[in-house]
């Protein structure tokens, strides 16, 4: 849907630091909780399974034409929250932000996820997809009233889906 040579893609991941408490014993009193052991290794698999979901994504932009170096992967620690981390690196240049309609957590149970919604009242400075299945470029509807938001919508959109600029 974009010109594979001319666009940069960064395929951002951040990690939650809801079990960090696992991974600080030298700063803490361990906690002596049942299967906390396991709880570590659960972590430990949960971040290999990201970092190769990554590794699977960026190949599916080198299958499209991207370049290698077009393709960055970034993961970095929860700062401020999910979508707050999200948003705080989007507005550092970017000229799109792709995210999904619903998280890893929010699969069948609710029409959109917790963060895309905080990513969609938030994140005026930035062009948004908020993408829900695999994206067909065939048949498309635009929203329209005339607005310079919608302008600027009708301008982007035409934009993604050229398929001519190969």
């Amino acid at each position: 849907m974009v010109h594979p040579r001319e666009t940069v893609v960064v395929l951002f991941h951040v990690e939650s630091k809801l079990f960090d408490i696992f991974y600080d014993y030298e700063e803490k009193e361990s906690v002596n909780l049942p299967g906390a052991s396991h709880f570590s290794d659960w972590i430990d698999i949960q971040n290999k399974s990201i970092d190769l979901q990554m590794e699977q994504a960026e190949h599916l932009f080198l299958k499209a034409g991207f370049p290698k170096a077009n393709i960055r992967i970034v993961k970095q620690p929860m700062l401020n929250g999910v979508a707050r981390d999200i948003l705080h690196e989007a507005s550092r240049g970017y000229d799109l932000l792709v995210t999904g309609k619903s998280g890893a957590g929010g699969e069948g149970r609710k029409p959109m996820g917790t963060v895309t919604s905080k990513i969609m009242s938030r994140a005026s400075f930035v062009s948004l997809v908020v993408v829900a299945g695999a994206p067909e470029t065939r048949n498309a509807i635009f929203g329209y009233d005339g607005s310079s938001g919608a302008d600027r919508a009708v301008t982007l959109g035409g934009k993604i889906l050229r398929k001519d600029l190969d």
